[in-house]
């Protein structure tokens, strides 16, 4: 059994991979403070509540927080005793991008990358919803061409909530309509429909920059947010990393 790990600003992501299968997926926050010890107590206590840890076999990584990746790395050998595959270390690369691409893009946008191109027709774009909004463009060869980093939903309607007093009791939900009747409703409609016209509206940038149609991947944790808002062939695929990081663990 195969456990896959992505390691993000604000979650720690695990999947649990059997038979080619994603069979569980559970988060935890990302704490920058934490030791290894902390971090052993913490997942082993959320892998057991989830899995038989004895029956990990492998564990393969992909983190875009340096500070803590180590510490990771020793919790996950203290649970099971296994040595973790890390991508960008471990791995070489397995799908063409410049020299540029190779050393400015993240381990989490090179595992999304792997389980679109591997899943999907190409070219392909890939929004990422996380801290970051992050847009990854493929093309029909399946060379990574580059992309955009937004700030994320949360992100953004947090920095708005810290800058306003009278915020702090706000929830993001689903808008009821696009024009809001009160202050709740207008942040909920100004951040999500504002949010899903501009995947929507990049995608057709792209598209009119490039002169090509593509299929277009909705992936990470807020994605469920904007999911029914943004255009009808935009295909939502919460566990798209795993599927990248269950690729890149073949081609180790």
């Amino acid at each position: 059994m195969l456990l896959g790990v992505d390691i993000g600003n604000t979650t720690i992501y695990f999947g649990i991979i059997n038979d080619e299968k994603i069979e569980k997926t559970f988060r935890i926050s990302t704490e920058k403070a934490r030791t290894a010890d902390e971090y052993t107590v913490i997942i082993k206590n959320v892998l057991e509540e989830n899995t038989s840890i004895k029956e990990i076999t492998d564990i393969i990584m992909a983190s875009v927080v340096p500070e803590i990746t180590n510490e990771v790395e020793k919790a996950l050998y203290n649970i099971t005793g296994l040595n973790t595959i890390l991508v960008k270390r471990d791995i070489p690369k397995t799908f063409h991008m410049s020299e540029e691409c190779v050393r400015a893009l993240g381990a989490d946008l090179i595992a999304d990358s792997t389980g679109a191109i591997s899943k999907y027709k190409t070219p392909i774009i890939v929004f990422d919803m996380g801290t970051a909004t992050t847009c990854s463009v493929i093309n029909k060869e399946g060379k990574f061409m580059g992309g955009m980093i937004c700030p994320g939903l949360k992100t953004s309607v947090d920095a708005l909530i810290g800058k306003a007093s009278q915020l702090s009791n706000f929830t993001l939900g689903n808008p009821k309509q696009v024009v809001g009747l009160d202050t709740a409703e207008c942040i909920n409609a100004g951040a999500i429909f504002g949010h899903s016209s501009m995947i929507n509206g990049l995608r057709k940038k792209v598209e009119e920059e490039t002169g090509e149609k593509y299929t277009v991947v909705l992936t990470g944790g807020n994605s469920d947010y904007v999911a029914k808002y943004v255009a009808k062939d935009i295909i939502q695929d919460k566990n798209l990393i795993f599927e990248g990081l269950k690729e890149l663990y073949k081609q180790k």
